[in-house]
């Protein structure tokens, strides 16, 4: 992934505007992170994606919509205006048609929350960004506070659900990773009225969780 890639992404301006809208409908980009580090699976045999796509669509009512998208070291969405699991699983398999090595390398997920929230921005209703996610931004072009002000500015609200993975030693029996894995994106979701939830059961698709913003979203 290019720097010019990653800027052309990120700088889309957000427009601080509430479009006209039915009473209580939502609009969420659900955004998946797929590098190496979330999970060595074979993607598309991986049915926790799918899994959370049915549960968030379950949960959807008239007029609700949603447009997925993926994370590895670039970001990739489908159409917007999605309502079905049908729909966004079909979506979901479209865009896992990449070259494998784009999982390796950087992962850019604070310039991916910016990307999803300009996708959404000018859609209906409450509007928000979903990430599930290990929990480890790098090789970003904004920073964590760019990206929840412009969030906040476009009335998008960003949320975070990340794995609870164990940390890893090092042969010093030093231990690498987050230790508090959502202080990262604390301060933007706080920003934006979004959440930062911990998956406690990182093999299994973070339903309780997702359902959490959802109801949060709805009665925001």
């Amino acid at each position: 992934m290019t720097r010019r890639y990653l800027l052309a992404v990120a700088v889309v301006p957000l427009i601080s505007s509430v479009p006209a809208s039915s009473a209580g409908s939502i609009s969420v980009a659900l955004l998946f992170d797929i590098t190496f580090s979330v999970t060595p699976d074979h993607v598309p045999t991986e049915g926790r994606f799918e899994q959370t796509i049915r549960a968030m669509t379950k949960h959807f009512q008239p007029r609700d919509s949603a447009v997925i998208g993926l994370v590895t070291n670039r970001v990739a969405f489908g159409p917007v205006h999605r309502s079905s699991a049908k729909e966004l699983i079909a979506d979901w398999r479209k865009l896992l048609v990449f070259p494998p090595a784009e999982r390796f390398g950087p992962s850019p997920l604070f310039d991916a929350l910016n990307a999803g929230a300009s996708r959404v921005r000018d859609l209906p209703g409450r509007r928000a960004v979903v990430l599930w996610t290990d929990g480890k931004p790098t090789g970003n072009v904004l920073s964590a506070e760019e990206v929840g002000a412009r969030a906040a500015d476009a009335g998008v609200s960003l949320n975070v659900i990340v794995d609870d993975k164990p940390s890893v030693s090092a042969p010093s029996g030093r231990q690498f990773g987050i230790e508090k894995p959502c202080q990262v994106f604390d301060a933007m979701t706080r920003m934006t009225g979004g959440v930062c939830l911990m998956n406690t059961h990182p093999t299994s698709a973070p339903v309780k969780q997702l359902e959490q913003v959802l109801e949060q979203l709805r009665n925001h």
